[in-house]
Formats: C-alpha cells, structure tokens, sequence
C-alpha cells in the first residue's frame, strides 16, 4: 500500500525590529548554537538532536510525529529542507529530500511535524533551516 507523506511546517512567529541580517546560512546545526526542544519520540540510539548534526533520528511508531528545533537567535528563514527514510513509499532505504519554503518569517522555532508515512517509522537525518541571523 502506498501512503503519501504529508509534512506540516509551522513556523514560531516573533517579531523583532528591523535588524542588519547576515547571508544566508543553515541555522539548524549544533555548531550555530540549535538545539532540539521536544519530539514525540526517543530512542536512546537515535535521538531526536542527531538531526542536527547529520545522523539520524529515528521515529518509535504511529503518526503524527513532530520535532521542534530552537534556533540560536531570532532569525529569518526562507526555507526548511529535510532529509529522511519511509515516508514517502517504497524507496529501498535511499534518502528522500523534501525542501518547503517559507515566506520570509522572523522565527525562532521550527516545528516539523510528519503527518503519515510508508512504514510505521521513519528516520529523519537532517533538518536544513536557511535563513539569515542577526549579526553578533
């Protein structure tokens, strides 16, 4: 059976004043100060902050199934990509890469949130969120 994968975004709105913006970067990395917040599901090998860092996250069962990262700073974004495994169909295990763009939004969380899938899990190896951070 083919199930078609449904991935809803939602986007932390914060309004800040107008400040001078860097170029554009990934702001979902550890390195840049992110950080997972809450998931709907842990497992102790695959934790949901691997996103974050490239290795994987994977999912315990049923749906929906939702991570929320925190940026390290109220930024605006213009597009998420992720990267994961069944969840759009049968894909022997390759990597599926959905990109979303998002009108130009200050924020500073980013819920990703995953509506249905091909299997009973998924795993999530990345999160990409782009944007532009306020210069330090």
């Amino acid at each position: 059976m083919y199930t078609v994968r449904t991935i809803a975004l939602v986007v932390s709105h914060l309004f800040t004043s107008v400040m001078e913006r860097t170029l554009v970067m990934d702001l979902a990395l550890d390195v840049e100060g992110a950080q997972v917040t809450s998931a709907t599901s842990f497992d102790p090998k695959f934790p949901p902050s691997n996103v974050l860092d490239g290795y994987v996250w994977a999912t315990c069962g049923l749906y929906p199934q939702e991570i929320i990262v925190q940026l390290a700073t109220t930024s605006v974004i213009s597009k998420v990509k992720t990267w994961t495994t069944n969840d759009i169909g049968e894909n022997d295990g390759n990597l599926q890469i959905e990109t979303q763009a998002v009108t130009r939004e200050d924020a500073s969380f980013v819920k990703v949130k995953v509506l249905s899938g091909y299997n009973d899990f998924i795993t999530v190896h990345r999160i990409s969120v782009e944007g532009k951070a306020p210069r330090k």
